[in-house]
């Protein structure tokens, strides 16, 4: 729809044509292997460094796709710490907490994370 709404308007203001770029986002079958790599891990300890060696290079999660993540964690600890790293690579920033606070019942941890998030440049 965005796109057939820029080529409309582009067409009446005869402009050239330069469609936007497509939107950030991880393939869903790359985030199923990512998901299962992760998922297969014994320790949660090995789990966490996988998963801050495979975020960076994919880069652009949905906050969904991170609460998956975030929920093969059992450590509250290990969980915070994920989301607070993998908070620079969600590409719907905006609706991050929303989507992974219910994951914290520390209302400690949920607060640490709002204040990170609180802390970061928009």
């Amino acid at each position: 729809l965005a796109l057939a709404e820029f080529l409309r308007q582009s067409r009446q203001a005869q402009l050239p044509v330069t469609p936007p770029p497509p939107p950030c986002t991880v393939a869903p079958e790359q985030f199923r292997m990512l998901r299962e790599s992760l998922a297969r891990e014994g320790s949660s300890s090995s789990r966490l460094k996988i998963a801050k060696d495979q975020i960076p290079p994919m880069r652009c999660f949905t906050s969904q796709q991170m609460k998956e993540l975030l929920n093969l964690f059992s450590s509250s600890s290990d969980r915070l710490d994920l989301a607070k790293f993998a908070y620079a690579y969600v590409s719907d920033q905006d609706v991050f907490y929303l989507t992974v606070n219910s994951l914290f019942n520390s209302s400690m941890d949920r607060e640490e994370l709002s204040k990170y998030i609180a802390s970061k440049p928009k």
